[in-house]
């Protein structure tokens, strides 16, 4: 039975039933590579849907026979369009670059433009198979450590949702040096199974520069907060065990 508190508050909300309001767990994941996400991933029920772009990526490059590291490959600024560069045959010819991205790189390879556009319809599909219903828990197991690459609006549905923030704490001023070096680690072991994944320490600068953390005003119903330092410096010091 509903409280009459409850009851009073559905008939406000224009014939919305009790079974529509926010079933579906939505897990945003903040945190830089490497800092743990994956264990936590680990953690969650077996009818999870993951969306993990870095997957997709890997996923797409491979049936081009490229790599991870090869998207991030870019033609020379005084490259020909049309021309076959010498040594990145796979990656096909070179091409005016799309408009969003003509400022800083004028020229890309086609083929490196065709798996960013199939990732991005990928992602598209797995964002509208989060919205089917059929999926009590969905993570977005991304960086989304900015306001606009972890918007709501992708989703458009207050209702169905209840929106939940997972943020890995970076305040301890040790934690981009380990990250770093957990993250090499990782490259390491990606590398013995044949995947070349390069995060440059540029990247996790920039990325630690720009962090804003979560708040309830993007429309959060729940904020945790996880401190994964000790886990990772016990990882590290486990690998240094090997040598």
């Amino acid at each position: 039975m509903l409280s009459e508190a409850l009851t009073k508050h559905l008939k406000k909300l224009a014939g919305i039933t009790p079974n529509q309001i926010k079933k579906i767990n939505f897990y945003i994941l903040i945190g830089p590579p490497a800092i743990g996400k994956s264990t936590f991933i680990k953690s969650m029920p077996e009818n999870t849907l993951v969306i993990n772009r870095d997957e997709v990526v890997q996923k797409v490059a491979s049936s081009y026979s490229l790599s991870y590291d090869d998207l991030f490959i870019l033609p020379s600024a005084d490259s020909k369009i049309g021309e076959i560069v010498p040594g990145f045959e796979s990656f096909g010819k070179v091409k005016e670059a799309p408009e969003q991205i003509r400022h800083w790189a004028p020229v890309v390879f086609e083929n490196i433009d065709k798996i960013n556009l199939e990732v991005y319809h990928q992602m598209s599909n797995l964002f509208n198979k989060a919205k089917s219903g059929k999926f009590p828990n969905v993570v977005v197991d991304m960086t989304n450590m900015t306001l606009e690459s972890r918007s709501l609006d992708r989703m458009g549905d207050k209702v169905h949702f209840r929106y939940i923030a997972v943020e890995f704490d970076i305040s301890d001023p040790e934690t981009k040096n380990i990250i770093k070096k957990a993250a090499e680690i990782r490259r390491r072991e990606d590398l013995k199974r044949g995947i070349k994944k390069t995060i440059p320490d540029s990247a996790f600068d920039r990325m630690f520069l720009q962090y804003v953390p979560p708040s309830f005003r993007e429309g959060f119903d729940k904020i945790i907060k996880i401190n994964t330092i000790e886990n990772l410096k016990r990882f590290i010091e486990l690998d240094s065990e090997k040598f």
